[in-house]
């Protein structure tokens, strides 16, 4: 087993945000000596990884009681596994037998969709992981049509639904690869259903503010761009709840946020 430094999760730009906390879960198991410092570090590093942020706030929460902190972070680490799987079945229920668009990587959505026949799916730029995703459908049997971002209106055109994935959301709005948005609003424009498909390991701390204001290396968009072209590269944008529906584990029931531990109001309840 090798165990991931905070610094090694923070700079991983492949997995998903279920993976990573899953990841972070099997180091804090095996290293209760120093559970502080390497979740203040994650909940630094990571600010739009939802499960990050709460899987350090259930186990500070866990400190506060005088629970058995190594006990939490195990159910913490079966919640994460269980929540996704429960997701994607509420998630596939829906869609069943329609012809879906998405885009960018989601294990839950993978999981959605893998039963599909048929799936559309927008590259999602720079990083193209829509590709990913299209190379991972098609070996579980699902024919797949690969589009451009910018073609995402035209393809809407020849789908029932959208089907996206979320690294955080709140009551009010969710944290996803840029794209989501001007897709959201050409859905609304085609009257396409939109579904925001996450696990509940994801809705953040009461009070606590989505944050999406990453930018990556210009190299990813334009290498070797001329002097004076200022290349911008940001990875997530949020995007409101009206007019989308969300599917968890619980279906599509309203959620409420869990309360924040002391110990993180001061990372995270920033001006």
């Amino acid at each position: 087993m090798v165990l991931r430094t905070a610094e090694d999760i923070i700079c991983d730009r492949e997995k998903g945000a279920n993976q990573l906390a899953q990841d972070a879960v099997e180091s804090v198991l095996h290293m209760p000596e120093d559970i502080d410092g390497y979740l203040e570090k994650l909940v630094k590093g990571r600010p739009t990884m939802a499960p990050l942020i709460n899987l350090a706030n259930h186990i500070y929460l866990s400190m506060e009681e005088g629970k058995d902190v190594i006990q939490e972070a195990e159910e913490f680490r079966k919640r994460l596994v269980h929540s996704r799987v429960e997701a994607a079945k509420n998630m596939y229920g829906i869609i069943k037998g329609k012809q879906v668009l998405t885009l960018s990587y989601s294990s839950t959505v993978k999981a959605s969709l893998e039963r599909l026949s048929r799936v559309s799916i927008l590259e999602s730029r720079p990083l193209m992981e829509g590709r990913k995703l299209a190379s991972e459908l098609r070996t579980s049997g699902v024919d797949v049509e690969l589009w451009t971002d910018a073609a995402m209106k035209r393809a809407l055109q020849e789908v029932d639904a959208v089907v996206v994935g979320a690294d955080a959301f709140t009551t009010t709005h969710f944290v996803n690869k840029i794209g989501t948005a001007p897709l959201a609003l050409c859905s609304d424009e085609l009257g396409t259903p939109f579904f925001v498909v996450s696990d509940t390991t994801k809705l953040l701390p009461k009070g606590v503010s989505l944050t999406h204001h990453e930018e990556h290396p210009a190299s990813e968009v334009w290498k070797g761009a001329d002097e004076g072209i200022s290349v911008r590269n940001p990875y997530f944008e949020s995007v409101p709840l009206d007019n989308v529906l969300l599917v968890t584990e619980r279906g599509t029931e309203n959620v409420e946020p869990p309360e924040l531990a002391v110990e993180l109001e001061g990372l995270l309840l920033k001006e």
